[in-house]
């Protein structure tokens, strides 16, 4: 009996671990999107770079070296991913209706998934963002012009007189603060009518 309790002991502080490296770690594989420095992204055995060229292809940088896919010949680099892999665990919590009854019980569970392709986590998760921004289904990562959508959706919407700035706050660092510049988690866009 005392070895039942121990061994469910010894489960419940594994679950409660995994749950704790879950909250701390990031949230998904995807971390951010950067315009190329120059040279190789930093590598480390948790995060995989995919570099994508202009004319096609992508390379993947990782801890063992470079691997080059389809990569034309002399090709610019447009944009790179960082992508996390190894595993990952999601904790599900849902009530449920008990059968018969309207009472519920609540149901948990740590679904675990791991990353082997951050290829596909990078054309995934910059494909889903520019189809939903423009509506225009894309086959690889697709620079999307913000501006220029919001600009578009206003002028959709009965707005006649539109200024767009050339400004950016994430490059005019010398001219503005930006959480952008080092933090690709967080946005703000401002509409204002003028009355």
């Amino acid at each position: 009996m005392a070895d039942n309790e121990n061994v469910r002991g010894q489960a419940r502080q594994r679950i409660q671990a995994k749950r704790a490296a879950a909250d701390t770690g990031p949230k998904g594989p995807f971390l951010q999107e950067n315009p190329p420095t120059g040279g190789l992204p930093r590598m480390s055995a948790e995060k995989t770079s995919v570099v994508f060229y202009r004319n096609g292809g992508y390379s993947m940088v990782t801890a063992l070296g470079v691997r080059h896919v389809d990569r034309p010949l002399l090709a610019r680099p447009y944009t790179v991913c960082e992508i996390v892999v190894g595993t990952f665990v999601t904790p599900l919590r849902i009530e449920l209706p008990a059968a018969g009854s309207t009472a519920f019980f609540k149901a948990e569970v740590d679904i675990e998934w791991e990353v082997t392709d951050p290829h596909l986590v990078a054309v995934q998760a910059v494909k889903d963002v520019a189809t939903r921004l423009t509506g225009k289904p894309t086959t690889h990562p697709t620079p999307v012009d913000l501006r220029a959508i919001i600009a578009e959706h206003a002028r959709a919407c009965g707005v006649r007189q539109i200024s767009v700035s050339p400004l950016c706050t994430q490059h005019d660092n010398d001219r503005f603060f930006s959480h952008r510049a080092g933090d690709a988690g967080r946005q703000l866009g401002v509409l204002m009518l003028d009355p």
